[in-house]
């Protein structure tokens, strides 16, 4: 019980979104150096992931993150801005729960993700893989937010077409 205690709290939409490294109403230009980044647990269960917070804003949300060999993060995630992927290590499956897509990226890949589709990312290789990700113009809604958004569907696995097709 005490755990989960813990992991709900760190799953927990963090007070920085949106305002880091300044407030909306006092934006400057500034060096984000990678000790500045915010670190934060995602995910529930034994597929959480840390990501680190570059920049969180009003406008963009900019993060980095890491699968760890045969994990995967839970839930699938959602947002209201569009979403682009860089892989700056391994190898990953990206998995659309909904309609059951599944793209392939490897290091130097960029992947966009629409606003509004479902996406997860899955690790079945044996090293780390690890992103850059942005996100714009807003990470989550007002009214739904991080790990409260749940995919309420059964999920749509990809079939291979009898024929090999």
């Amino acid at each position: 019980m005490e755990i989960e205690k813990k992991v709900k709290e760190k799953s927990e939409v963090p007070k920085h979104h949106g305002c880091f490294p300044f407030p909306p109403n006092r934006k400057k230009p500034v060096l984000l150096k990678p000790d500045m980044r915010l670190p934060r647990l995602y995910g529930k269960g034994q597929n959480l992931i840390t990501t680190y917070t570059c920049a969180s804003t009003d406008k963009i949300h900019v993060s980095t993150f890491t699968v760890l060999p045969g994990k995967f993060f839970d839930p699938p995630d959602i947002h209201v801005g569009d979403e682009v992927y860089y892989v700056t290590g391994g190898q990953a499956k990206l998995f659309n729960p909904e309609t059951g897509e599944v793209l392939n990226a490897e290091e130097g890949d960029f992947v966009y993700i629409p606003a509004g589709t479902w996406h997860q990312v899955w690790n079945f290789g044996d090293k780390e893989v690890t992103f850059i990700n942005w996100i714009a113009p807003q990470l989550w809604s007002d009214e739904k937010r991080g790990t409260s958004i749940n995919f309420e569907k059964k999920p749509v696995f990809y079939k291979r077409n009898p024929k090999g097709i």
